[in-house]
């Protein structure tokens, strides 16, 4: 019974009750869930009886066929304009602004899309009406893109597009008979998107992702539709033309799309990636997707198997949680599994799945179910997840089943290419901070130890062993260490060493670090000098920048090289529970004491490397699971500092040198001491060793014996003429002769190949050459023999003769610009060689 519309006079005498009209609440024809006649003027429709009746006017309201609002019959354009005013900020009083008569008022509203910009026209338009009956979320009429209306323009008589309109006339313009925005919403950046792409899913607004992000922002910001849509985000209202071809594609079955699914020849399955041991949140795109009760045992449901099995059959992969299916009592392996987990969010274009953890590593399969999950066909291969372990800076998990082969391998070692090796003892201290909760026992410290051990070992051939040892690792905890006593070397430059080093490679004229850098011109030149290499590494370490002193060092000249210092000023990183190592670790060598300074440094990069030999040393030992931790991160709070290691504490005693009147000497006292029987068997001793010093020899071809300088830089070949045989006759050796040739054997000398010269004018490998044109005028004229060369430089490699007589050939190693050498003819060569009775031109020692 409705009383609004009885008089007043009635409701006195019926006591307020009117029997004037009955009227039963009768469903629209349109919208089941919205009664006829509620809506008032001016409000949305989509059909006539949905608008009001007037009964004192009698005047039955109907649905605008341009603005698709309730209006009089009786209203021209421009009063249903004016009496139902639009504000362009806020699109929730737009009309459908249909540009052309949309009458339709019944399924598909074909005009809708066709005559119409106002794209919630006519799926979300009426109050309370929602989807109109008949009709789908995903049906055509509702699935509309907020877009540019290029097509609307061209059917009204326009033969341009938005941008070209826009660039010409701009978003206002007095000229056209349009209103630009209407048409060109994107362009002229309207609120229509905004208002229609926020809202809630239930009012068609797109379901944000789990960054809070809603697709048609990230389109508007550049990223295509189907990259996307990959992603796996609801992105029908600003793709809405991509979601209507995937109900096109053939064979397709409503719900998530599935790795055969493609537009364009692009793949639209998912491909995800995720941390082991995290939780993780899993969204499936589609098209007609089942949002009704989703906790439904029919479905939507999902599972996760190893990607080699058959979504249908497979049971969930092993060490999931958040996921649950299990097998029908009896049934047998090709039964399938029962999945009773339902999605947390389930709307017509989104599934979503939270609380999953993924306790394994792997490559696994997403099998998705839109509804009726019991039939094996409606379950589709949805996309693949892929489990790592967690490698982020700084930082290292302890691995679970399947993560083996994600960790990082070992980087390659060093490799020494050349011959330049050299016995070299250096100390390498570094402060390393390992957190997580591993605690400084004795057993952990040898394990650090071994893994820094391990990490930084390199083959050297000089010590033939890899190197450095467990040995040579010495791990202390920084928090017990007492820093009164500790002594570092200060870094300041040794001129004393630099020259020592320097006269090694015949520069006796340079006697410090600072002449050679003005005689060479520049630091880069002094500290790369391949002559100068042993010179530069002990005398001018503090201007190559070979160490790094204490922040509390201070240095003058003329001060010692070893200066004590108090505890460095070290800002520690990682957690409260972190423990402060220090690891000093002594190189032998220059190519171990490179490698580890190297391997240290790549510690502040990726201490992955490192981390994963310290687990396996932590097993090793005996460790239990509760003293591992789970995780552990390493940082590198100073160094590497580098400085001169101690001398060794054992030193071996040089043998003595015997001389002929030490031998008498000693023979005369072992004479009178022991008596005369072993006297005159030392006296023979000795005569015998005369006779055969002084014997005439079997003759002998010349030799040439080459020796090296200690650096290896400089050589010297030494003549030692033959002698004519002399016919000795040989006799039966006796008592003395097998005892003297048995204790001291005769040393054989080392014979040298003489040097092959090439053809006359090639500068290749055993050329002799002469010096020209250098800026050091002391090397002019010299001559020498090509080694090696050119190199990448274009440089060759020259044994220069700096010293040369009858006896004693002095040579030195340098290299030199092709333009400085000039190629001698092998006859120059030879006279030359034959005119030198001592010291000739070709010597800058012996005079020019």
């Amino acid at each position: 019974l409705h009383f609004a519309s009885c008089p007043t006079m009635w409701r006195r005498w019926c006591l307020g009750f009117c029997l004037c009209r009955t009227v039963l609440a009768v469903p629209s024809t349109a919208c089941p869930d919205v009664e006829q006649g509620t809506l008032q003027a001016c409000e949305r429709c989509i059909h006539d009886d949905l608008c009001q009746t007037d009964t004192r006017l009698n005047i039955k309201y109907v649905c605008h066929d341009f603005t698709k609002k309730c209006v009089n019959p009786a209203w021209n354009i421009t009063e249903v304009y004016s009496r139902c005013p639009e504000d362009p900020a806020d699109p929730s009083t737009w009309g459908a602004q249909c540009k052309l008569t949309c009458a339709d008022q019944q399924v598909p509203y074909a005009c809708a899309a066709a005559r119409c910009v106002n794209e919630d026209f006519p799926c979300n338009w009426a109050r309370g009406c929602g989807i109109p009956k008949g009709m789908l979320q995903t049906s055509l009429a509702c699935l509309r893109s907020c877009n540019d209306h290029n097509e609307m323009l061209s059917s009204i008589g326009y033969d341009q597009t938005c941008s070209e309109i826009i660039g010409r006339f701009g978003c206002q313009s007095d000229t056209l008979a349009i209103n630009i925005p209407e048409f060109c919403p994107v362009s002229c950046k309207s609120p229509e998107c905004a208002y229609r792409c926020d809202r809630s899913w239930q009012e068609g607004g797109e379901v944000p992702n789990l960054q809070q992000q809603r697709c048609w922002t990230q389109i508007e910001g550049g990223l295509p539709c189907l990259d996307a849509i990959k992603l796996g985000q609801d992105c029908h209202c600003k793709c809405a033309s991509e979601y209507v071809r995937m109900g096109s594609i053939r064979g397709r079955k409503p719900g998530a799309l599935s790795i055969s699914d493609q537009l364009d020849g692009k793949d639209l399955s998912l491909n995800l990636e995720a941390i082991v041991g995290r939780t993780i949140t899993l969204d499936f795109t589609g098209e007609r997707m089942r949002s009704e009760e989703p906790a439904h045992a029919q479905g939507p449901r999902l599972k996760i198997i190893p990607d080699d099995q058959i979504c249908s059959t497979a049971a969930l992969a092993f060490n999931i949680t958040g996921l649950s299916c299990e097998q029908p009592p009896g049934a047998d392996a090709l039964g399938g599994y029962i999945c009773t987990t339902p999605p947390t969010l389930a709307t017509p274009f989104l599934h979503r799945w939270g609380g999953i953890q993924m306790n394994a590593c792997g490559r696994f399969l997403l099998c998705h179910c839109n509804e009726l999950c019991d039939i094996k066909s409606n379950w589709v291969r949805a996309g693949y997840l892929e489990i790592k372990p967690q490698l982020t800076y700084g930082s290292m998990s302890a691995p679970l089943p399947g993560c083996a082969a994600y960790l990082p391998t070992l980087p390659p070692k060093q490799v020494d290419t050349g011959n330049g090796e050299i016995l070299q003892k250096m100390l390498i201290t570094s402060y390393i901070s390992i957190d997580g909760g591993l605690r400084p026992l004795p057993e952990t410290l040898m394990a650090v130890a071994k893994s820094f051990a391990s990490y930084t070992s390199v083959r050297s051939e000089l010590l033939d062993a890899d190197a450095p040892s467990e040995a040579d690792v010495e791990v202390t905890d920084y928090d017990r260490v007492d820093f009164g006593d500790r002594r570092l070397q200060a870094c300041v430059d040794d001129d004393a060493a630099f020259q020592a080093e320097a006269a090694k490679a015949s520069l006796t004229s340079v006697t410090s670090c600072s002449e050679a850098l003005t005689f060479l011109g520049s630091k880069e030149q002094l500290c790369n000098d391949q002559t100068l290499e042993n010179a530069v590494i002990v005398g001018c370490r503090a201007t190559c920048e070979l160490c790094i002193p204490s922040s509390d060092t201070t240095t003058a000249a003329g001060t010692t090289a070893v200066v004590t210092t108090t505890e460095p000023e070290i800002v520690w990183p990682g957690a409260s529970d972190a423990i402060h190592l220090v690891v000093a670790i002594t190189a032998r060598t220059n190519l171990v004491r490179d490698t580890v300074a190297t391997q240290v440094e790549y510690i502040k990069t990726d201490p992955q490397p490192l981390l994963l030999v310290l687990y396996d040393e932590l097993e090793a030992i005996g460790l239990s699971g509760a003293a591992i931790p789970g995780q552990m991160w390493a940082h590198v709070a100073l160094g590497p500092l580098m400085v001169d290691a101690p001398p060794d504490t054992t030193t071996t005693e040089p043998p003595p040198t015997w001389t002929a009147s030490s031998m008498i000497i000693v023979i005369l006292v072992v004479s009178i001491s022991a008596g005369g029987v072993l006297s005159c068997l030392c006296v023979g001793m000795y005569m015998y060793v005369q006779r055969e010093k002084y014997a005439s020899s079997v003759g002998t071809e010349d030799q040439e014996i080459v020796e090296r300088s200690e650096g290896g830089y400089r050589t010297k070949r030494k003549v030692i003429p033959g002698t004519a045989p002399e016919p000795r006759k040989e006799s039966k050796p006796g008592c003395l002769s097998k005892c003297y040739r048995r204790l001291c054997p005769k040393k054989q000398i080392r014979r040298i190949a003489p040097v092959m010269e090439e053809s006359a004018g090639v500068l290749a490998v055993g050329a002799r050459v002469r010096l020209m044109g250098l800026s050091q005028a002391h090397f002019n004229g010299l001559e020498g023999y090509v080694t090696g060369g050119p190199n990448d430089k274009g440089r060759y490699t020259v044994d220069v003769i700096v010293d040369d007589d009858e006896m004693c050939r002095e040579m030195q190693t340098l290299s030199f610009k092709a333009d400085n050498l000039l190629v001698l003819p092998p006859e120059h060569a030879s006279n030359q060689a034959a005119n030198l009775p001592g010291r000739g031109p070709s010597s800058y020692r012996g005079g020019a």
